[in-house]
């Protein structure tokens, strides 16, 4: 099915991850989440509040279908394009690079934040929070 020859009727009718269905279908390459949202609200005709209103469920519904894939970086893509018998090598270690630049990004920050001389301020907000909770369960 193309989305070019669907009618606004037809369109309508849709549900948003179907119509995403279609568009990643179409384009035939992962797309990020926000791009797909903001395309999807687009062939929809959503307004803006109307957006902010389903972005959440649109998300959860994403993940729930069982034909799309995350594929990290909140890229998704349909999960028949990623068979596991033919999962290559390189698509592995692609993720993998991908996860430790996410966790060398985390490191950073943290770093910073000890340049900074923040980390005792953040230890002691969080020790003070767990003698609240202490506090409150006895």
């Amino acid at each position: 099915m193309n989305l070019k020859k669907l009618s606004e009727l037809e369109i309508e009718k849709m549900s948003l991850v179907d119509i995403s269905y279609l568009l990643l279908d179409e384009e035939k390459k992962e797309v990020n989440f926000l791009k797909m949202f903001n395309r999807v609200s687009e062939i929809k005709g959503l307004s803006e509040s109307a957006k902010e209103d389903k972005i959440g469920q649109f998300y959860t519904d994403l993940n729930i279908d069982g034909r799309f894939v995350a594929l990290g970086s909140n890229n998704w893509g349909l999960k028949r394009w990623y068979p596991i018998s033919q999962t290559s090598e390189k698509q592995i270690t692609e993720s993998k690079k991908r996860i430790l630049e996410e966790d060398e990004l985390l490191f950073t920050e943290d770093e910073e934040y000890k340049e900074l001389g923040l980390e005792d301020e953040v230890t002691e907000k969080d020790e003070d929070k767990e003698d609240y909770d202490e506090e409150e369960i006895e």
